[in-house]
């Protein structure tokens, strides 16, 4: 799905959370 940028983020505590948006939405922020 993309795992290039998500790396930064926290992948697999938020995805396992249950939600890619969150993830995603958490990413941009951290920029």
């Amino acid at each position: 799905m993309g795992k290039d940028r998500d790396d930064i983020c926290l992948w697999s505590d938020r995805q396992i959370l249950g939600g890619l948006e969150l993830l995603r939405a958490t990413c941009f922020e951290f920029r």
